[in-house]
């Protein structure tokens, strides 16, 4: 059941302290996983996740890549550290699985590479489909100095990922005292042995990872879990970070944003391979922002981009955060609003549920650390979890391990909800709920005819959110119902803010008035969609010219692909 947002429900938060070599860490996190319970789900996404994001509903998709998948698995499992790969295998063998099983921690850096491979390739169906599919979507803002009220560090990331009700549901943190190296802590789920999210050391290094996309690719490379893991083990500086980053190539392509409270500040490392560069905050900047695409022009001339929407989606969070960072004196509690923000980048004052906004439907878990103060601030909500409620917690490692888990009730007075845009209360709040559940029955490959109710429902609830009626007129298609997925394409242009947004329901509106004999109106749309300007709209303005004398066929309309948090169609 999708829980709605002016009740906001809690989740149980484990809270997990290990000891010992990586060997004994892992086997004490596998046993104590297995005695807490609901880590069954976690094991079971992860060997489909690569097949399902990337195949979606395609079967023929889905068993094409799984030997693929399969072989740059072992390729990369083969090549980790010893102690840290037997960690995972131990981890596994205590839950009672196969140890083959943490070859599967590995995917992510799997299906960046399979991503970054289809853009080198550049051509054919199934090339766009894997680019087209990828759902890359984190944020991270650092600020200090004038960007933070008070001068304090504070490390504020949204991980947004394919696990909605796996992800979010059993949140865990993980308190390491090893034997050799800094103590240090990750985020993760119950069934998730998994540093390379969020991770933080006694130090106070903090590093959050963010997907990106290159040509470039080191398919035997270090993977990010081992990537992470030793930086929070050995790095207490930035400079730290960046020497141990250099020892070997890294295996797909990655925005690191580390903070170092020796350092007072942040830096993000892009990464791709064996090329590393270090993006510093600009002149009289104290924050640093990170999402999903390269910022170092030595990666960006190789950047994979993977669709217009992408880039509105990336580069719309990018902006929002540093907009408000530059504005500086943020509190903890705007950092954590940020995280949960609906606020559209480009239209100020305007919000909207999905699409460049930082509360994404895929955000399956938020952390602020404030590594100075030695607290850590955690989201126990449903997605998008940016908006809480959030719990603090100070740094605590123990000597010996051992396990709690922590149960809040909505009225604990230590939690704390930040609900202040129209989709946070009432009816948007439904909506916005429905939605995230339609999404996520996308993301498992489920029914489409369930899809759909959920998209109908959500415009029931909030019929001038223009991004759930761009995806409810795309699953109409999908029924082959030409007129309801036009009278969603007109309504939501009627109240679409958004320049791009506007150019993307003109392009669909028009496709499909064209094929329900509504010729004028096709025209009329390719029209004024030429007149719009926007940067990212060249390729939309190519397609309405070359569709005035060939329309896309009916057939290929029915096939439409939907994107929940990039808000985008595609044929």
């Amino acid at each position: 059941m999708t829980p709605t947002h002016d009740n906001r429900t809690t989740y149980p938060l484990m809270l997990t302290h290990l000891t010992g070599s990586q060997r004994e860490m892992g086997a004490q996190h596998g046993a104590m996983t297995r005695a807490a319970g609901d880590w069954e789900a976690a094991l079971e996404f992860y060997p489909k996740m690569a097949q399902l994001v990337i195949g979606g509903a395609s079967p023929v998709v889905r068993a094409t890549l799984k030997p693929i998948v399969e072989t740059a698995l072992y390729r990369l499992e083969r090549a980790r550290p010893h102690e840290l790969r037997r960690r995972s295998q131990v981890f596994m063998e205590a839950l009672g699985v196969d140890a083959k099983t943490s070859r599967y921690l590995l995917v992510m850096d799997v299906l960046q590479n399979l991503v970054n491979t289809a853009g080198r390739l550049k051509v054919g169906p199934f090339a766009k489909q894997l680019r087209e599919q990828a759902v890359p979507a984190c944020s991270t803002l650092v600020t200090w100095g004038e960007a933070s009220h008070d001068g304090a560090l504070r490390h504020g990331r949204n991980f947004d990922f394919p696990g909605v009700g796996v992800w979010e549901v059993v949140p865990e943190v993980v308190w390491c005292t090893p034997d050799d190296g800094i103590r240090y802590a990750f985020v993760t789920l119950r069934g998730g042995d998994v540093p390379g999210v969020t991770a933080f050391n006694e130090a106070g290094l903090v590093v959050t990872t963010h997907t990106r996309f290159n040509e470039r690719i080191d398919w035997g490379g270090a993977g990010v879990i081992d990537l992470v893991h030793t930086l929070v083990r050995k790095a207490q500086t930035l400079d730290e970070a960046e020497a141990l980053l250099r020892r070997r190539p890294i295996s797909s392509s990655w925005g690191l944003c580390v903070t170092s409270a020796r350092d007072g500040r942040s830096v993000c490392f892009e990464v791709c391979g064996e090329l590393i560069r270090r993006v510093e905050p600009g002149e009289g900047e104290s924050f640093m922002v990170a999402t999903n695409r390269y910022v170092h022009r030595d990666l960006r001339a190789q950047q994979v981009t993977i669709s217009p929407a992408f880039v509105r989606n990336s580069d719309g969070r990018y902006d929002l955060l540093k907009n408000h960072a530059r504005r500086g004196g943020l509190t903890l509690a705007d950092v954590q609003r940020l995280l949960g923000s609906n606020e559209d980048s480009e239209v100020p004052g305007k919000t909207r549920a999905s699409g460049g906004v930082t509360a994404q439907v895929l955000s399956v878990h938020s952390v602020v650390v404030e590594p100075e103060a030695r607290k850590l601030h955690i989201s126990i909500g449903p997605v998008p979890t940016g908006k809480g409620p959030w719990v603090e917690l100070d740094w605590d490692w123990h000597d010996a391990p051992g396990f709690t888990i922590k149960r809040y009730d909505r009225d604990d007075d230590r939690l704390v909800t930040h609900a202040e845009t129209r989709f946070d209360q009432g009816d948007p709040a439904r909506a916005l709920s429905a939605f995230i559940e339609a999404a996520a029955n996308h993301g498992r490959a489920g029914e489409p005819w369930k899809e759909m109710v959920l998209l109908e429902k959500a415009v029931q609830f909030d019929p001038d959110a223009p991004s759930f009626r761009l995806l409810a007129g795309g699953a109409r298609l999908h029924k082959g119902d030409l007129t309801g997925a036009l009278d969603h394409f007109e309504a939501g242009l009627e109240t679409e803010h958004s320049t791009f947004y506007q150019g993307q329901f003109m392009l669909w509106a028009a496709r499909v008035a064209h094929h329900s004999g509504k010729n004028r109106l096709a025209a009329a749309l390719r029209r004024d969609l030429l007149k719009l300007e926007h940067p990212l709209l060249g390729l939309h303005h190519r397609a309405a010219t070359r569709e005035m004398a060939d329309a896309v066929p009916v057939k290929a309309l029915l096939k439409t692909r939907l994107n929940y948090h990039l808000v985008d169609l595609q044929v």
